[in-house]
């Protein structure tokens, strides 16, 4: 099986880089591993070194202010003479793909099963923009929280630790204003949600930020939810 190493870029533009953690490339992770592979992280948030690194495929999951700072990373690795296949991902190389060819692959839309896919077909030789259907929710695991040192990332809802949630891709909705690029929603069930929330309890957390770009829109998996929510005593906030 390929070494596989997934890269979270730094956000200097940010005041504060540590306050919600990478969740895409922590449900990527999560997903090798469920395959058995065995992918690591390498969380550059606050300004971090890049690492010494043995990797055969390295993911690089970037936003478009981040950019600059994935293309040092690609420079770096390079420079040290690592010749691993350089995948890029998320927001930037899926809405603006053609200015991503530096890298060797450009990952656009959800990036699992494109990731697993790559993984499992190496050292074959992929199209340089590479689109794979998005995975079921149901199929997925949690995301891979331990990979990353979470308890790094300060957040807080009324003086209450909190970490992020996604308990749902995509919004039916195209407001003007917004970057959503997904019109299809697809729903993780309340069973599942309430379930992570329990493992987000276990890891010491007592508030949930959910960055779901719609998180109200089934009520019934709403009101399931926020029951739960409300028996713990747990402070949450969302997008509407």
């Amino acid at each position: 099986m390929p070494k596989i190493t997934l890269i979270n870029p730094p956000s200097p533009f940010l005041i504060d880089q540590r306050v919600f953690p990478p969740l895409g490339i922590c449900y990527i992770s999560a997903y090798l591993k469920k395959y058995g592979y065995e992918p690591k992280i390498v969380d550059l948030a606050g300004g971090k070194k890049l690492p010494e690194i043995d990797a055969d495929i390295i993911g690089v999951s970037s936003t478009t202010p981040q950019y600059i700072e994935s293309l040092k990373i690609l420079g770096e690795v390079r420079g040290r003479g690592i010749d691993a296949l350089m995948v890029i991902g998320g927001p930037h190389a899926t809405c603006t793909p053609d200015t991503s060819k530096d890298f060797d692959i450009s990952v656009i839309g959800e990036g699992e099963n494109a990731m697993l896919d790559i993984a499992m077909q190496y050292p074959t030789t992929f199209p340089r923009f590479f689109k794979k259907p998005p995975p079921n929710l149901y199929m997925l695991p949690f995301p891979d929280r331990k990979a990353i040192n979470i308890h790094t990332y300060k957040y807080f809802i009324d003086n209450e630790q909190a970490t992020t949630m996604i308990t749902s891709r995509g919004c039916p909705y195209n407001c003007a204003f917004c970057s959503s690029i997904y019109n299809r929603v697809r729903l993780h069930s309340a069973e599942y949600v309430i379930n992570e929330i329990k493992e987000i309890q276990r890891l010491g957390f007592s508030g949930i930020m959910f960055f779901d770009d719609i998180f109200i829109l089934n009520k019934t998996r709403l009101f399931k939810i926020c029951e739960y929510l409300k028996s713990q005593s747990i402070v949450w906030r969302c997008f509407i």
